[in-house]
């Protein structure tokens, strides 16, 4: 399948100038970026962007892409609130193939966006990577241990999905201090330690969540790259690695 945007603004994200002209794809890869395409037909198709931009997708660094059923619920209560009234009862009801179909309409809303590629935290990784690869669309699954997910369950996630090398990658997280157990930072750790991987934190969303923290006598950590998440309340902690 070869693609031809034609009459496109081009931008690279790099130091260059826009380029005014046209964008050759062949296959999934670009082929040509120029003003003297018509060298490299005939195309299965042709697109006139009429001066419209090209550019690389956006990135979303940090979504919960099956919560979309959730939106403009609640809408005011404070965190907790929110969480443990609003949204813990509802997902409680959800079934594993909900979270496919959820997944999608986050999808598409991003696609309309701009956004080609998302770090998504949520459970059933399974329904994730299905509509994920159905809709084209690049995602990194991030797997939090809990009571019915343990560190074997995430390893195996872990290593099958990556071992794939298509759109879709997994890595470990941890949601919050304020919804897990010691139990589950262990696990957590032994997750990390067997695969290397980066990780991802909920962390300093709330005054109430550093309080808890604080509190916390032991902590397990390992020398791997730490994302954290709403550093909302940074001013009160300090982050220290070892």
């Amino acid at each position: 399948m070869k693609t031809l945007f034609r009459n496109a603004s081009i931008l690279k994200m790099d130091d260059s100038p826009i380029i005014f002209g046209d964008l050759v794809v062949e296959g999934e890869r670009i082929g040509y970026i120029g003003k003297d395409s018509e060298k490299y037909g005939p195309f299965d198709r042709v697109i006139e962007c009429n001066g419209n931009i090209i550019m690389p997708g956006f990135k979303n660094a940090h979504t919960h892409n099956a919560m979309s059923f959730l939106r403009s619920k609640a809408e005011g209560e404070n965190l907790q609130d929110w969480l443990f009234k609003q949204v813990f009862p509802r997902e409680k009801l959800l079934q594993r193939e909900d979270i496919y179909h959820l997944c999608k309409v986050s999808i598409l809303e991003q696609i309309s966006g701009g956004i080609t590629a998302s770090l998504d935290m949520y459970f059933h990784p399974d329904m994730h990577m299905k509509a994920s690869e159905e809709m084209g669309f690049r995602t990194v699954i991030q797997g939090t241990v809990d009571v019915d997910r343990p560190a074997k369950f995430i390893v195996d996630s872990y290593n099958e999905i990556n071992d794939k090398k298509g759109l879709v990658t997994f890595e470990v997280c941890y949601h919050a201090e304020y919804t897990s157990t010691p139990e589950d930072l262990h696990e957590t750790y032994l997750a990390l330690k067997e695969t290397k991987s980066p990780f991802e934190v909920h962390l300093s969303e709330t005054q109430l969540e550093v309080d808890n923290c604080f509190r916390i006598e032991e902590c397990l950590l390992l020398n791997i790259l730490i994302v954290f998440i709403y550093l909302t309340m940074v001013e009160f902690v300090s982050i220290v690695f070892i």
